[in-house]
């Protein structure tokens, strides 16, 4: 309080409400560019391409609808009007040949608009940085991923081919063996035939001896009967 009434007694406080009043904020052109340029959308960026040199005014004459919206929510319909487009002064600013003055009211409305527009700026960088990074991210598990779903199909495919091998290998040791058993019981039916065979015919063979021999000895016993008749009947002539 004492602080208070000695800046009253100054005048301090008078100064300061009488500089409220008036254009307490003062920018020079090219300052007031590089400050509140963020502001002027699309007519200034495309003044600033072609580098004109009015571009203070483009950017004032963008600034003052976004002022008025900021306090009363909406531009006047005649916004193309003489007092809008020579700085609206009913919102606090005016601009000079070397300066661009603001009044309180519009300088906390300009610095209110662009402390949100850096916000939204900000915002907009940082989700650009955490959607790279969430991407990089996403890439290293995606990555990780595929490589493990690589390895274990590999193993898999490895597995079902060692198994397949060792199955086909299998197969190959049983049609041997297999063949190995049925050649071994040819063989054994084949000697069976073979001895029965011969048994059989040799069999053969001792009864056809037997008839050829019997036969023989009939021929002789007929012969030296024969011989014996016709020398009697010789002896009797």
């Amino acid at each position: 309080v004492i602080i208070a009434d000695q800046l009253r007694c100054a005048g301090v406080l008078e100064a300061v409400r009488v500089s409220r009043v008036g254009f307490p904020q003062r920018y020079e052109h090219a300052l007031f560019v590089q400050r509140y340029g963020i502001l002027g959308g699309h007519a200034f960026d495309s003044a600033r391409r072609h580098q004109r040199h009015d571009l203070c005014y483009v950017l004032v004459d963008a600034i003052v609808p976004q002022i008025w919206n900021y306090y009363h929510g909406h531009v006047p319909a005649d916004d193309k009007g003489e007092e809008f487009a020579h700085g609206h002064l009913s919102v606090g600013l005016q601009i000079g040949k070397t300066k661009v003055f603001l009044r309180q009211r519009a300088f906390e409305a300009i610095e209110q608009l662009r402390a949100e527009k850096l916000e939204r700026a900000a915002i907009k960088i940082q989700a650009s940085v955490r959607m790279f990074f969430c991407r990089d991210s996403f890439m290293y598990l995606l990555e990780s991923a595929v490589m493990i779903q690589t390895v274990f199909r590999g193993h898999r495919a490895r597995t079902f081919f060692k198994t397949v091998r060792h199955y086909y290998l299998a197969t190959v040791l049983q049609s041997a063996w297999r063949r190995f058993i049925a050649f071994d019981d040819y063989n054994n039916t084949r000697f069976i035939a073979i001895w029965c065979q011969r048994v059989y015919r040799g069999r053969l063979e001792r009864q056809y001896y037997a008839l050829v021999r019997r036969l023989s000895k009939v021929i002789v016993l007929q012969s030296f009967w024969r011989m014996c008749t016709s020398r009697r009947r010789f002896r009797s002539i």
